[in-house]
């Protein structure tokens, strides 16, 4: 029987020795081969002499072509709907995104079919854009330019032969608002994370694709500079959980280009050794090179554990967390070693010989705290016990927390526990 299964247990080991992360899917070759001949043969429109993809890509992005035009059937069923990827900054998420969207077009069969490129501010949808439109131009045999019709002050590319269509638009609730796409990419999904609505609208993207069996979702996008939350946490979450075969039956093909936790929690931060970074530079030697990366990384090592922790974020894929932080609680340091867990109020009073409370509320717009802390008897060692409370007034008035406080809210009770501070 044919499997769709987009587990790949071997990622870490694939990652070191530079193979594709993609792992043994029964493809339509065919029609996988056509599409990255397409898309090999636009060209780039802003980088010197204009080459074509098959110089200025690396072969990550084929992987994507690949799977999205080669998993379609002769029945017009999509047997890769979704590819969620995780790649650094510089390794040209967005002009090879505008690349595919051209690439959609050209593959595609069906009349008035419509392409959405969703960008997460006005000024990456206008590059998307720009670059599409570019690449229509920059065609050597023109024959692009004679196939579509480009529509600058509509940020829309449609299709003369069938009259479908390929739009840019940024990011908002009314995104979908007469929109019926068969094809959607959206990209820098960690910008949206701390966005209040952004779970809804990509829902609505969702919805509306889901009903079509020929229809794609791409996502590509960097880590964030702060820890993940709202829509790119839980989008983050679930593609981990597909790669580790936790998640089964997924519609979802992670593709994410990051180290191990082990390695990015380690404190001797082994990730700082550019002799790692390849293996999350997909790029490298083309629209990035290693020699300018270390010096951008020295740069921003000099400026503080701020500006090193931004860079690497970006550019390293390193989730912002306990091991990487600045400014942060002094006791985060030693929370994390600290071998006591409380798993409850009960608990905690059973343990402990004393224990004092601290109270601290606001108003109807603010959190409500509350911390029990006890020495534990026998050992002397303090436990804590914490909740915070919050009024749904909260979420409406304090939108930039909201995704992170509905974060919190869906921790289960086993990571939600509190530990020993100090001994």
């Amino acid at each position: 029987m044919t499997s769709w299964d987009f587990a790949c247990p071997d990622w870490e080991q694939r990652l070191r020795e530079g193979r594709s992360l993609v792992p043994d899917l029964p493809l339509f070759k065919d029609k996988a081969d056509r599409a990255v001949r397409i898309f090999d043969k636009l060209c780039v429109p802003d980088i010197e002499g204009q080459p074509p993809f098959a110089v200025a890509a690396g072969e990550w992005f084929r992987d994507i072509v690949r799977v999205i035009f080669g998993s379609l059937d002769d029945e017009g069923v999509r047997h890769v709907p979704e590819v969620f990827a995780l790649v650094g900054k510089k390794n040209s998420k967005t002009t090879s995104g505008a690349g595919l969207m051209v690439t959609a077009l050209l593959m595609n069969e069906v009349p008035w079919a419509e392409f959405l490129f969703i960008g997460p501010t006005q000024e990456i949808a206008d590059l998307a854009f720009q670059q599409a439109a570019g690449m229509v131009e920059a065609d050597p045999d023109g024959y692009l330019a004679k196939r579509f019709h480009v529509v600058d002050h509509k940020k829309t590319i449609r299709d003369r032969r069938n009259r479908a269509f390929v739009k840019v638009k940024t990011f908002d609730m009314k995104v979908m608002t007469g929109s019926k796409p068969i094809g959607v990419l959206v990209d820098e999904l960690h910008v949206m994370g701390s966005i209040h609505y952004a779970a809804r609208v990509v829902g609505q993207i969702r919805g509306a694709l889901e009903s079509k069996k020929n229809s794609f979702l791409l996502i590509i996008t960097t880590q964030s500079d702060e820890p993940p939350a709202g829509v790119f946490r839980a989008e983050l979450q679930y593609a981990r959980g597909v790669r580790a075969g936790r998640i089964v039956d997924s519609r979802m093909l992670p593709l994410l280009y990051e180290f191990s936790e082990a390695m990015q929690t380690d404190r001797s931060k082994p990730w700082a050794d550019p002799t790692y970074w390849p293996m999350v530079m997909p790029n490298l030697g083309r629209s990035l090179h290693l020699d300018t990366m270390i010096a951008g990384y020295r740069a921003a090592k000099e400026k503080g554990e701020e500006e090193e922790r931004r860079w690497a974020s970006q550019h390293l894929n390193i989730e912002i967390g306990l091991a990487l932080q600045s400014d942060n609680w002094v006791g985060a340091d030693f929370w994390a070693a600290s071998p006591a867990h409380v798993a409850s109020l009960a608990e905690l009073k059973a343990r402990c010989e004393v224990m004092v409370i601290g109270i601290d509320g606001g108003g109807l717009d603010d959190l409500l705290g509350l911390t029990l802390l006890g020495r534990e008897r026998g050992t002397g060692r303090w436990l804590a016990w914490s909740r915070a409370w919050a009024h749904k007034i909260v979420l409406e008035r304090r939108k930039e927390i909201a995704p992170r406080l509905l974060d919190l809210a869906e921790l289960t009770p086993a990571k939600n526990q509190a530990q020993a501070i100090g001994c």
